[in-house]
């Protein structure tokens, strides 16, 4: 297992704006479309701070916890596990199982990709379970 390329992801998944020329190419895709509520697709760097503009539209709280990381060439597979309250009523949400496919390029996350299915996540990572 290439521990950098865990690292890196692992710092990206919790990175500042500040951080982002560091772990995240320019041209980041965040794919999201298998998400139950707003599904969509984020582009580069202002995309990923759209994205985080929207989860702090929708929810109070809001947090991805890594449970498990699989490692391959310029790829690294993240399980995890979702959870959230929404603003307003206070409805708790928690997504579990869900994966993370992370894609790296030239030291840096290239793109990010939800799965609801992490056999799939980790087929499509060509990382077979």
């Amino acid at each position: 297992m290439s521990h950098e390329d865990v690292e890196v992801v692992r710092r990206a998944l919790t990175a500042r704006r500040s951080e982002f020329a560091d772990l995240l190419d320019p041209a980041v895709r965040l794919d999201l479309s298998e998400r139950v509520f707003n599904p969509a697709v984020y582009e580069g760097y202002a995309g990923v701070m759209r994205w985080r503009a929207d989860v702090g539209d929708v929810w109070d709280s809001y947090r991805s916890e890594p449970e498990e990381f699989f490692d391959g060439d310029e790829v690294v597979v993240v399980f995890t596990r979702e959870r959230g309250r929404a603003k307003g009523r206070g409805i708790e949400v928690d997504q579990h199982p869900t994966a993370l496919l992370c894609r790296l390029r030239s030291g840096r996350v290239s793109e990010i990709r939800l799965y609801h299915d992490r056999e799939r996540a980790l087929r499509d990572a060509g990382l077979e379970a």
